[in-house]
C-alpha cells in the first residue's frame, strides 16, 4: 500500500493523476482521436513501409492499448501492420545446377545473395510493421517521446530488493534478444536465430544443388552403360526413370520438383523405389554403383539439411516472440505491484516493446542492405542470362522467369531499405540503449 501511495503521489506531482478520464470525457477524446487517426492514407508507394503511427482508428487504438487480449497486454498478438508486411515478404529462389553454373557460378552467387536477402528482409518487414502497430497504439517512437509515467517507471535503479527484481527481468530480456539476434562491437550480425536461419538456408541450398547434380550424373552414367549393353541396363533405366518421375514431380522443373520431393507421400514412395532400385544396381558396373551411392547419400544430406532449415525457421520465430514476451514481462515488473489499471500497465510496457523492435532493425537492417546491394549489382548478369536461356515460357514456370521476377522484386524494395533508413534505425536503437543503460545502474 505504501508503494501504491508513493506511485500515486508521483502521478499527482507530475500532473498525471487523472490518467483515466471519465466515460463522458473519454467519448469526446475518442471523437478527436478519430479525426486525427482516420485521415486518408498518403498516396505514396512507400507509405506502407514508413515507420509512423496514426494507422489505427480510435476504437482500435483503445482496444489494443487497454484490452487484456490486445497488442500490449497479450504480446503474442501480431498486429495488423506486421501481419500485412510479413505476408508480402519475398520467398526464396531455386534454380537448376546448369543455371547456377552460368558465368563461372555468378548466377549461383546471385541466388545465394537473394536468398540471404529474403531471410533478412522478412525480419526487417516484420519489425517495420511491429513499430507501425506499436506507434499506432500510442507507444513512444523515441525516448524523448515517453510520457512522464513511462519515464518515472524507467528511473535509475538502486540496490533495494524491489529494483533487483527489475534488474533480473531486464537481464532476461536482453538475453532473449541475443538469442534472437546478436551483433559484435561494430554492430555486425554474428549470431542468434536470425543469423542461423540464413546459414541453414545456404547449407540447404547447397545440399539441394548437390542432390540434383548427383541425380543428373547417375542418369548420364546409366545412359552410357545402356548404349554399351542395352539388354542388361534396360531394367536399370526403367527403375531409375520411376525414381526420376517422383523427384521431378512430373514437371521436370526444379522449383516444383523440390516441392514434390518435400511432400510426405512422395517421400515414402521415393524411399520404396530407392530400396527396389538398390537391389537392381547390385548387378551393374562399378561406375553405376558409385554414382548410385553418391546419389543416395546426396539425398540423405538433402533431407537432413531441409529438416534443419525448417527447424531453424521455427526456432527463429520462437526466439522473436520470446524476446517480445521478455520485454513485456520486464515492463510488467517496472510497474508498482499494487497497480491494477490495464491502460497504465500497457503504457509502462511500451518503451521496452518499441526498443525491442528498433533493435531488430538496427541489427538485421545492415546485412539485409548489404545483400540487397549485391543483388541489385547483378543487372547486367540478368540481361546476359535472359539472352542465353531465352525460351518460350507460356506458363511462367521456368527457372529463368523465376530469377528475373526475383530480381525485379528486389528493385521494387530498393527504396524501402536504404542506407539512410539503416542509419536512422541504428541511431534510434542507440538512443533507446542509452535510455535503458541509465535505468540499469
Amino acid at each position: 500500500m505504501r508503494e501504491r501511495n508513493a506511485f500515486e503521489a508521483e502521478l499527482v506531482a507530475l500532473g498525471l493523476r487523472d490518467l483515466l478520464p471519465a466515460r463522458g470525457a473519454q467519448r469526446v477524446f475518442e471523437v478527436d482521436e478519430l479525426r486525427e487517426y482516420e485521415r486518408p492514407p498518403v498516396s505514396d508507394r512507400l507509405a506502407p513501409y514508413r515507420i509512423r503511427g496514426g494507422l489505427y482508428t480510435a476504437r482500435q487504438k483503445a482496444y489494443h492499448a487497454r484490452h487484456r487480449a490486445g497488442l500490449l497486454l497479450t504480446v503474442t498478438v501480431v498486429g495488423r501492420q506486421e501481419a500485412k508486411l510479413a505476408g508480402g515478404a519475398p520467398a526464396t529462389l531455386t534454380v537448376s545446377k546448369e543455371m547456377a553454373r552460368f558465368e563461372g557460378g555468378r548466377l549461383g552467387q546471385f541466388v545465394e545473395n537473394y536468398n540471404d536477402f529474403s531471410q533478412y528482409f522478412e525480419e526487417v518487414l516484420r519489425s517495420i510493421g511491429r513499430l507501425r502497430d506499436l506507434l499506432s497504439v500510442g507507444a513512444p517512437e523515441a525516448p524523448n517521446d515517453m510520457t512522464a509515467v513511462q519515464k518515472f517507471a524507467l528511473r535509475p535503479t538502486d540496490n533495494s530488493p524491489v529494483t533487483s527484481v527489475k534488474k533480473k527481468s531486464y537481464r532476461e530480456w536482453r538475453n532473449a534478444q541475443e538469442q534472437y539476434a546478436n551483433a559484435d562491437d561494430r554492430g555486425s550480425l554474428i549470431g542468434g536465430r536470425v543469423f542461423e536461419t540464413a546459414k541453414t538456408g545456404r547449407e540447404f541450398d547447397l545440399a539441394r544443388q548437390a542432390f540434383w547434380q548427383a541425380k543428373g550424373k547417375l542418369q548420364r552414367t546409366i545412359a552410357d552403360a545402356k548404349r554399351l549393353d542395352r539388354p542388361k541396363y534396360e531394367e536399370v533405366d526403367i527403375g531409375f526413370s520411376d525414381i526420376v518421375s517422383i523427384v521431378e514431380g512430373g514437371w521436370g522443373l526444379v522449383v516444383l520438383a523440390d516441392a514434390a520431393l518435400e511432400a510426405h507421400k512422395n517421400r515414402v514412395e521415393y524411399d520404396a523405389k530407392m530400396k527396389q532400385f538398390a537391389d537392381i544396381v547390385k548387378n551393374t558396373n562399378a561406375a553405376v554403383r558409385d554414382d548410385f551411392e553418391a546419389f543416395n547419400n546426396a539425398g540423405k544430406i538433402y533431407w537432413a539439411r531441409a529438416a534443419t532449415h525448417r527447424t531453424s525457421i521455427v526456432e527463429r520465430n520462437k526466439a522473436r516472440m520470446n524476446a517480445r514476451q521478455k520485454a513485456a514481462l520486464f515492463g510488467q515488473d517496472l510497474a508498482p505491484t499494487s497497480e491494477r489499471r490495464d491502460p497504465v500497465l500497457a503504457a509502462i510496457r511500451m518503451p521496452a516493446l518499441v526498443s525491442d523492435a528498433w533493435r531488430s532493425l538496427a541489427l538485421i537492417g545492415p546485412p539485409a542492405l548489404k545483400k540487397l546491394s549485391s543483388v541489385l549489382a547483378s543487372g547486367s548478369l540478368m540481361d546476359r542470362a535472359k539472352f542465353h536461356y531465352a525460351k518460350p515460357d507460356p506458363y511462367g514456370l521456368s527457372d529463368l522467369t523465376s530469377t528475373l521476377k526475383a530480381f525485379l522484386r528486389v528493385h521494387s524494395w530498393k527504396d524501402v531499405l536504404t542506407k539512410d533508413d539503416v542509419e536512422e534505425w541504428i541511431a534510434m536503437n542507440r538512443l533507446w540503449e542509452e535510455a535503458f543503460n541509465k535505468f540499469n545502474v
